[in-house]
């Protein structure tokens, strides 16, 4: 508590409100969450990108004779797109059997997200932990711990 308020709550009061930082917030209104290109490149109904243009960004580019990105930087199974990974046939043990058509990056400081808009997921991680064992096993597991939560 921090003048008799929580801390998101000071942060929104003292410095996003007045620096109009409308979006900023310590969550993601599920209403929101189509913002991250799961709405095929529109914001609030507006185009932003070409649909055409937002399948490309997430549809293998690798050459026919590279099956996959490296595994320092992706998983078995993964492709890369346009500044995504891609998950393409997912090994059901570092990517869930759901996160087909998930796409996908990673931070150096520990942070990372993922785009599933065939299971409408989004998920966002970070901590404090530069390019450790610690920060991939973290986003693994908080992964497969988000597909595990989905209910048939």
């Amino acid at each position: 508590m921090l003048a008799g308020k929580s801390f998101d709550e000071v942060l929104k009061a003292r410095i996003f409100v007045p620096l109009g930082m409308h979006d900023t917030d310590f969550w993601v209104p599920p209403e929101n969450a189509h913002r991250l290109l799961a709405n095929g490149g529109e914001l609030d109904g507006v185009r932003i990108l070409k649909a055409e243009t937002v399948k490309l960004m997430h549809t293998n580019q690798l050459p026919d004779a590279v099956e996959q990105i490296h595994p320092r930087v992706g998983n078995p199974g993964n492709t890369f797109g346009i500044d995504f990974a891609i998950v393409d046939q997912p090994d059901g043990t570092t990517d869930h059997t759901r996160a087909q058509g998930e796409f996908w990056w990673y931070g150096a400081g520990g942070t990372w997200f993922g785009v599933n808009p065939v299971q409408d997921l989004v998920i966002i991680g970070m901590i404090q932990s530069q390019g450790t064992a610690a920060s991939h096993k973290a986003r693994l597991s908080s992964k497969m711990m988000a597909y595990e939560a989905i209910e048939e």
